[in-house]
């Protein structure tokens, strides 16, 4: 059987919506609720760099807060953050750092962008043994919009995703069950990075074969990064994508029988007005990836 979760969201006027962003980076928004509705008003593990607009006392709140705050401070270690992510942000190139399993010094490069950052945490979702916060990231080069999963492993607590971003959905009801929720966190990141934020980042949630589809034949520069498709001309595409999207919202998730494939049914909210979008992901192992997005 299928597992149809409907997610409601509130219908954006476009002329309002234009640059989605604006309505939550420009001022503070109210504290949004968690999974079952219900806000609590007690904070954990308070950081300068760390603000809670919806603030719970769970232990991997707590955690979530610390790791944002080694972040900001520029003394987050490597292995804070899963392997997998490591090796997504910072993907290694010489025999060095295969062995290592990430490049240090693009992982540094990386980290920099987030340094001296306050991030405004506004809502906070949970599935499986993750915690996904998200909210207003504030840095010396101004405000945007910033999303970050924290997986419990072998390892502890992890950043297993962190992003920034100009755009982000609307607001919006979450499915109900973990693999529901899952599908969406990892949609709205995709739709995040595609619409208004790093394209490259958005890539690498997306299966091989969507990029070798859409991007077609790899460069030599490509070849040189071991990517298998041509990452200029897929930036192209995905830029495409999201001309003219001030914003966005998830309608509906589906999850196939198998619990290996899903579709996330979209809402885009344009200056010449809303239309559909859909976004199928696959689990070939123990992440989903986006297989195919049709506008």
């Amino acid at each position: 059987m299928f597992d149809r979760t409907k997610v409601v969201s509130k219908p954006v006027i476009p002329g309002i919506a234009a640059v989605v962003c604006a309505l939550v980076l420009g001022c503070d928004s109210k504290p949004a609720t968690n999974g079952s509705g219900t806000t609590v008003n007690t904070n954990v593990s308070l950081k300068p760099s760390v603000v809670n607009n919806n603030p719970t006392t769970s232990q991997p709140r707590g955690e979530a807060n610390n790791l944002l705050d080694l972040i900001s401070k520029g003394t987050a270690k490597p292995e804070q953050f899963t392997e997998r992510f490591l090796s997504l942000i910072a993907p290694p190139t010489s025999q060095a750092e295969k062995t290592a399993g990430y490049s240090a010094t693009d992982l540094s490069i990386w980290l920099s962008r987030f340094e001296k950052a306050k991030f405004v945490v506004n809502e906070e979702n949970t599935f499986a043994k993750t915690i996904a916060l998200h909210g207003r990231v504030e840095l010396p080069s101004g405000k945007s919009a910033f999303t970050v999963h924290v997986t419990q492993g072998a390892k502890g607590y992890q950043i297993s995703w962190l992003h920034r971003s100009d755009r982000m959905a609307s607001e919006v009801k979450l499915p109900s069950g973990d693999t529901s929720i899952e599908v969406f966190e990892i949609s709205r990141c995709f739709l995040d990075l595609t619409f208004g934020g790093d394209r490259l980042q958005a890539q690498q949630l997306m299966s091989n074969s969507f990029k070798e589809r859409e991007g077609g034949a790899p460069t030599a520069a490509d070849m040189a990064v071991g990517r298998t498709y041509d990452f200029g001309f897929l930036n192209q595409k995905m830029a495409s994508w999201g001309r003219g999207v001030t914003g966005y919202s998830i309608t509906l998730v589906t999850i196939d029988a198998t619990g290996k494939q899903a579709t996330a049914a979209i809402k885009l909210y344009q200056e010449g007005g809303n239309s559909d979008a859909t976004i199928q992901l696959e689990k070939p192992a123990e992440s989903w990836l986006v297989s195919n997005f049709k506008k």
